[in-house]
């Protein structure tokens, strides 16, 4: 499993979350509804490289309770292809609100190489450390949901704790901590609280730009939300040079190896930010530059939504 593959789930595994009904729950309560569960195969290649950790997962349960649009959001890229493989075998009895069965979203921590003796302490910190993650994941997914939904007063306390508990997770686990910075940020830019926002914006850069290799489209969004922070507040000139960044990593994107749908999804990033570049270009007094990304923006072939 390509490592890109790791990053592009960060950026987008909310689509489907946020654009329906489907409801978080705590792994805890999946597990109730766990009626087949498949051990996964420890890869060949892994075991030669002396490789072992965690792999986590966010996935769907279906309304008939198989498991759909896994993505991989930590963990060792040599373990990632055989967690998924494990995990879409895995069956659960439906879940059920208001007397019809509906589709969830939940994660799991599935560890390589597994069935290894635990001691006593070491089972009690391993379910605690679980609890911690699954409090954090569920508070973090929440953010995303309320700020989407422009439910800004519901989504405040969650992203809230959510920022407070990325802090304490391991450094494997630092993009967790740069999506919560990012909705933080997307909150208080809502909230019109532009500086508060910008603040949050250059931490996820930060995170991103140490993470940058095959990273390319998350540190180009992280570019985008402070340059939309910056022209909030009336930098112009520093949008316009974080929105540069963002199109520079886009156009790597379109020319490298990445796979059709990254491409895809790029290409309509890659649409959206050169027009509010050449926007915030005018607004700067500069039209025939603002002219040309305009032009450059008529030729980029879109898939998935507009122009």
């Amino acid at each position: 499993m390509r490592s890109w593959f790791r990053v592009v789930s960060i950026a987008l595994l909310t689509v489907k979350i946020l654009s329906g009904q489907t409801t978080v729950i705590l792994s805890d309560e999946a597990n109730r509804h766990l009626i087949k569960r498949v051990q996964a195969v420890y890869p060949g290649m892994a075991q030669v490289a002396h490789i072992a950790g965690e792999v986590t997962l966010r996935f769907t349960i279906s309304e008939t309770g198989e498991v759909a649009d896994v993505q991989s959001v930590s963990g060792h890229p040599l373990l990632l292809e055989a967690a998924q493989a494990s995990l879409k075998q895995w069956r659960y009895t439906p879940f059920e609100a208001g007397g019809r069965k509906i589709s969830v979203v939940t994660s799991v921590v599935i560890e390589f190489p597994q069935g290894l003796p635990l001691t006593l302490d070491e089972r009690i910190k391993k379910k605690e450390k679980e609890k911690q993650f699954d409090k954090f994941d569920s508070d973090l997914l929440g953010c995303m949901w309320q700020v989407e939904k422009r439910q800004l007063a519901d989504a405040e306390p969650l992203c809230r704790r959510a920022l407070a508990a990325s802090k304490t997770l391991s450094p494997q686990n630092e993009l967790f901590q740069m999506e919560a910075y990012e909705y933080m940020g997307h909150l208080l830019l809502a909230e019109g609280k532009g500086q508060e926002a910008l603040e949050n914006y250059e931490k996820e850069l930060m995170i991103a730009e140490k993470n940058a290799v095959n990273r390319e489209y998350v540190l180009a969004e992280a570019h985008i939300n402070a340059g939309n922070a910056k022209r909030d507040l009336g930098d112009l000139k520093g949008a316009a040079g974080h929105y540069q960044e963002a199109e520079s990593l886009y156009r790597q994107i379109s020319k490298g190896t990445a796979l059709q749908f990254v491409k895809s999804k790029s290409a309509y990033a890659f649409w959206q930010v050169l027009r509010t570049h050449a926007e915030t270009l005018r607004q700067m007094g500069q039209p025939t530059a603002a002219a040309e990304l305009e032009h450059e923006a008529a030729g980029v072939v879109v898939e998935d939504g507009p122009p």
